[in-house]
């Protein structure tokens, strides 16, 4: 997880950045999985945040009349996959600790 911090401290500090930067570190922050429930918890949001804002930086790529409406169905799909996933498994941690949170805040939707 140190790695995919360092990935994005670059990306945000680099002077000429481009969509692709925020590959790397979301593919680290999606192989590395606390096991903790509080861990697994801010994994999650940390993973669904930071993969919507690579999928939006992204959909420029793809300018296309006719790819218009797969470039917004795939991340909307994906979205909707990613968080009921990750929502199972944050609901099985909490659930050994006798707790239950939602995935995102309010505010994180918008």
């Amino acid at each position: 997880a140190a790695v995919a911090v360092c990935g994005l401290v670059a990306f945000l500090a680099g002077w000429h950045v481009h969509e692709k930067a925020l590959l790397p570190p979301l593919l680290l922050l999606a192989a590395a999985a606390p096991d903790d429930a509080a861990g697994a918890a801010l994994h999650a949001r940390l993973l669904l945040l930071l993969s919507a804002s690579a999928h939006y930086a992204q959909l420029p790529l793809l300018h296309q009349p006719a790819e218009y409406p797969l470039s917004r169905a795939l991340p909307l799909l994906y979205h909707l996959v990613a968080s009921d996933a990750l929502r199972g498994r944050v609901a099985a941690a909490g659930a050994e600790r006798g707790e239950e949170a939602p995935l995102l805040r309010l505010h994180e939707w918008a």
